[in-house]
């Protein structure tokens, strides 16, 4: 059985491994690999990770204690995290640590959303009423990467 709960520190090197597979074996249809090892560089988590995602509502789905994805939208309404590792996609997960995440009591008074979405994410936020944006071209490591920069309203 799928849980959701709230992110705990200790799960840093499970969340982070997550994020690297999703961005370099699940993005493999949007992006090339050169574009996925700009995007996440490092085998390792940043040092500022840690606090990134404990100072954020962030939320882990997690089954027979392993993680499966999380999501992290920081106090002031930015989506900053919404992965899933490539082997459970399809299961519904990223809706549950979203819906988690953005329903959190911590974030009821935030009703302005955004995000810096993939080629990837953007199809599912799309159906969460996200508003779509014009393809935008970023720099990382020499690579130029798309992104979305969508918005989402509470009402």
């Amino acid at each position: 059985m799928i849980t959701i709960r709230k992110f705990h520190h200790n799960d840093l090197d499970d969340v982070y491994a997550i994020y690297l597979a999703a961005v370099r074996e699940g993005a493999a249809r949007f992006y090339s690999e050169a574009q996925r090892r700009a995007w996440a560089p490092n085998d390792h988590p940043y040092p500022e990770w840690r606090d990134r995602l404990g100072d954020a509502v962030c939320y882990v789905a997690s089954e027979d204690d392993m993680l499966l994805g999380f999501a992290s939208i920081t106090h002031d309404g930015h989506l900053d995290f919404l992965y899933v590792a490539p082997a459970q996609m399809g299961r519904g997960i990223s809706k549950r640590v979203y819906d988690a995440a953005i329903s959190d009591p911590a974030l009821s008074n935030v009703t302005s959303f955004d995000v810096q979405a993939s080629e990837y994410s953007r199809r599912f936020l799309l159906k969460q009423g996200w508003t779509d944006a014009p393809k935008e071209t970023v720099e990382r490591f020499d690579q130029k990467l798309p992104v979305y920069r969508m918005r989402f309203t509470r009402t």
